[in-house]
């Protein structure tokens, strides 16, 4: 894949803040209670551009800033707690986050969607332009390429996906596998390749905060005691410690000792232990 251009995977735990200051737009409905901005990540423009459907934001932190914004603007003339109808309708092409969407009650009310007839995604990594980096094979195998991406800014590459289908790229491995084929004889790695498993050294075990549902007087004021497995009748949650590695820095369902469906025994057994059980060749 070293002549497309590709994106990176990325988890980010924070959000930071605009504090630009720029000219609310004037609704679009004749209903001054709503709202609606355009975001397009292609012809958008976030500073000179007013996000109307003719001169579009290019991102979507500024259409939501602009939300907020005209939320505060309408409740303050109003003189009104009420939170107005707000939309903000996402244009072709793949939206890139800079950081983490924490979505506040300042946002109630507030309708994101794609333009009729247009397909939009949503991704947390960044755009590494084939342009702008050295793809080369490896003397080794002429089917693994290589390239520097310190001019791109890119600290870490947790995976890498292709722009037009989307599709995740396979990180070089042995054996060479596709694995978003469920049955690709090569998918798994078989116990007889491997002459030893080396796991990352134990750490520390997250500190846990948990909450039962089931007791009326618990912090949340509701009371859930409806379900057969006894974590689901339970709220909790771990930071720091060794699955910070993965989960970051911020509490973390996944890193509780009450993490339960799928394959949440797996964090939770790795929270518990202080050691992402994950081994490493």
């Amino acid at each position: 894949h070293g002549q497309a251009d590709v994106e990176t995977e990325s988890v980010l735990s924070y959000v930071s803040q605009d504090s630009r200051q720029r000219h609310l737009l004037r609704s679009s409905s004749s209903d001054p209670s709503e709202f609606t901005v355009h975001v397009c990540p292609i012809a958008g423009d976030d500073d000179s551009h007013e996000g109307s459907h003719g001169l579009p934001f290019a991102s979507f932190e500024r259409a939501l800033e602009a939300t907020r914004a005209f939320a505060q603007d309408f409740q303050q003339k109003m003189a009104t707690s009420h939170v107005p109808n707000r939309t903000i309708i996402l244009h072709e092409g793949i939206h890139y986050l800079g950081s983490t969407v924490v979505l506040s009650p300042m946002d109630s009310n507030l309708t994101i969607r794609n333009a009729p007839g247009e397909e939009a995604w949503f991704s947390g990594g960044k755009l590494i332009k084939s342009a702008e980096v050295d793809w080369t094979r490896t003397e080794a195998n002429g089917n693994i390429w290589m390239a520097s991406l310190s001019s791109s800014k890119i600290d870490a590459v947790t995976g890498l996906f292709t722009l037009k289908d989307h599709q995740r790229m396979t990180l070089a491995r042995f054996p060479n596998a596709n694995v978003e084929e469920w049955d690709h004889p090569n998918r798994y790695v078989s116990r007889n390749d491997v002459s030893e498993w080396i796991f990352p050294p134990f750490g520390k075990v997250p500190e846990f905060y948990s909450i039962d549902l089931t007791q009326p007087d618990n912090p949340t004021g509701h009371v859930k005691n409806d379900s057969v497995m006894d974590q689901y009748n339970s709220y909790g949650t771990g930071q720091g410690g060794a699955c910070a590695t993965v989960w970051g820095d911020e509490p973390s369902y996944w890193c509780s000792n009450l993490a339960g469906g799928g394959w949440a025994e797996v964090d939770k057994a790795a929270a518990l232990a202080g050691r992402m059980n994950i081994p490493r060749g």
